[in-house]
């Protein structure tokens, strides 16, 4: 008696939180958090912490894992899926900037290069008994890529011509059925990572009392490691409702690395002799940093309406003010050290989805998330520029196969207060098609 009525206050405080979440105004968890984990729920905007029914339920809530036995039992034509295979190909279009004044910018113009990345994602489940099971997954959960044309006179190019932060998880978690209706999990993560920056470095001209660009700095790192841990809770009340929560814990990552300077021709010989026998040319420098990935809570309603539609909305909060900027430190060469402020806030996302199933088991998915950037305007600029965003979504189900295809709809960003006086209009926008295979 008292877990039900434990249970059904619960169903109310969820139901009311989540009313909250979309009265309030919607801003974006993402930063640079990679957005899709799991096809099916790509195509709903990433509204799926409250269903959570195919093995992505790993990464998306482990407390499904341990549902879905029951819930396929009641459907002989639904077959169990153990494995799933996925791929994203994403695609960042070319980002332009035009310089404003006032600032080192005014008048200027840069454009990156079209990127490209083909992230895999695999999601396996074991049964252990009846009641408990084991879940196993490979992904991509961060991910942050610029690369600027025209290094040599991109007013940017001091600040970063280059710029990558790529994280890996490789996670095992455990998920119990404490009741037929209620689903609860735990796991472990496992995280590595790898960074690189590239820029000009200036110097002093004793001759003409200006600053001149004297080296191409290139500096790479991967992790030493870290590890986090997650969890989850799925329940279903009732037929047609269901909600979800889950938490993943920041994860702390500390680099190792080397950077190298290589010398850029003044055109003043003199000069050039000057900065040989003090900067530290084409030698491997160690090099050292570290960083605070988020932690994100996610709280999710799903509403199956009529048998054929179900909706679902998420709020996804996310723990950005960890990171205040990106560091490089040079043990050795202290006069090198690098500091790219960042000084990112706490945010909080809104997702709504929406799936048809067909009577022949074919399922039609659209969903729709809208983003603001946890990113301050000052700091915004060529290392990384976030954008508010619309992220539109369609997606197909068949039987094995799950198609989805986004579509970011970035808003310009004007900057006017650049902490480097790279004030400008930054614009960009981005697609990505992703597709996997369950069995």
């Amino acid at each position: 008696m008292l877990a039900n009525a434990f249970l059904a206050s619960l169903r109310w405080i969820v139901l009311l939180s989540v009313l909250l979440f979309v009265s309030s105004s919607p801003s974006r968890a993402s930063g640079f958090t990679f957005f899709a984990h799991g096809t099916k729920a790509a195509g709903m905007a990433g509204a799926f912490v409250a269903q959570a029914d195919d093995p992505t339920a790993v990464y998306y809530n482990i407390g499904g894992l341990a549902l879905e036995e029951k819930r396929n039992a009641a459907d002989q034509e639904v077959k169990e899926r153990k494995l799933t295979l996925g791929t994203s190909y994403f695609v960042l279009n070319e980002s332009l900037y035009q310089g404003l004044a006032p600032g080192i910018g005014e008048g200027a113009t840069g454009e990156q290069r079209e990127i490209t990345e083909i992230v895999p994602q695999i999601y396996a489940v074991l049964p252990i008994s009846p009641r408990l099971r084991a879940g196993f997954g490979l992904d991509t959960p961060f991910l942050l890529e610029t690369s600027w044309d025209d290094g040599e006179n991109f007013p940017g190019r001091r600040v970063a011509n280059s710029a990558q932060i790529l994280a890996y998880d490789v996670s095992a978690a455990i998920s119990f059925q404490w009741t037929p209706r209620l689903g609860v999990g735990l796991g472990l993560v496992y995280r590595s990572a790898e960074t690189s920056v590239g820029y000009r470095l200036a110097g002093d001209d004793p001759f003409s009392g200006t600053r001149v660009d004297v080296a191409d700095v290139a500096v790479s790192q991967e992790t030493t490691a870290g590890v986090g841990f997650y969890m989850g809770v799925l329940h279903k009340p009732g037929p047609r409702f269901s909600w979800g929560a889950t938490f993943h814990s920041a994860i702390d990552i500390d680099f190792d690395g080397v950077g190298t300077l290589t010398q850029v021709p003044t055109g003043n010989q003199q000069l050039d002799d000057l900065f040989a026998t003090t900067l530290p040319f084409d030698m491997d420098l160690a090099t050292q940093n570290s960083l605070e990935f988020p932690a994100i809570a996610r709280l999710g309603l799903a509403v199956n309406l009529t048998g054929h539609w179900l909706m679902e909305v998420d709020a996804t909060w996310t723990g950005w003010s960890s990171i205040a900027s990106y560091d490089v430190h040079f043990p050795t060469e202290p006069l090198l050290h690098k500091v790219i402020a960042q000084d990112f806030d706490d945010t909080l996302t809104l997702h709504l989805g929406a799936q048809y199933t067909t009577r022949t088991s074919t399922q039609f998915r659209f969903g729709v998330a809208l983003d603001e950037s946890p990113q301050p305007e000052a700091n915004s600029g060529p290392f990384f520029t976030d954008f508010d965003d619309t992220i539109v979504t369609v997606g197909f189900g068949r039987d094995w196969l799950d198609v989805a295809f986004l579509w970011f709809n970035r808003d310009q960003r004007l900057v006017l207060d650049q902490v480097d006086g790279l004030n400008g209009n930054y614009r960009s926008n981005a697609w990505m098609l992703s597709l996997s295979a369950s069995f």
